[in-house]
């Protein structure tokens, strides 16, 4: 399974209700062969999500994440608080594995 928030780097009283992008993200998951791909809105609500609680609701409750792959640069909850290193703790806490991805 894949994840992708949306929409991605824009502010979110300027997103559109339905990005026009994302049957295009979709198709190229698909001919990389993931077979499911699960589309986070990015919201108010998600937005307002602190770190923790974004691991807690959305990683652990709501996906049941066993192992997750993200960029070096990957930053997520509120005031962009949590980071890679946050992952890989609460992962060890938690019973998930995470791959932190290098620069290319």
């Amino acid at each position: 399974m894949t994840t992708i928030i949306d929409p991605t780097d824009r502010a979110i009283d300027d997103a559109p209700d339905g990005d026009a992008a994302i049957p295009e993200v979709q198709l190229s998951f698909a001919e990389l062969g993931v077979d499911l791909l699960f589309n986070l809105h990015f919201d108010t609500p998600l937005a307002s999500m602190s770190a923790e609680q974004f691991i807690s609701d959305v990683l652990v409750d709501g996906l049941a994440v066993r192992h997750l792959v993200v960029g070096w640069d990957f930053v997520f909850g509120q005031g962009r608080g949590g980071h890679a290193d946050t992952l890989i703790a609460a992962g060890k806490q938690r019973g998930f594995g995470v791959t932190v991805m290098d620069p290319v």
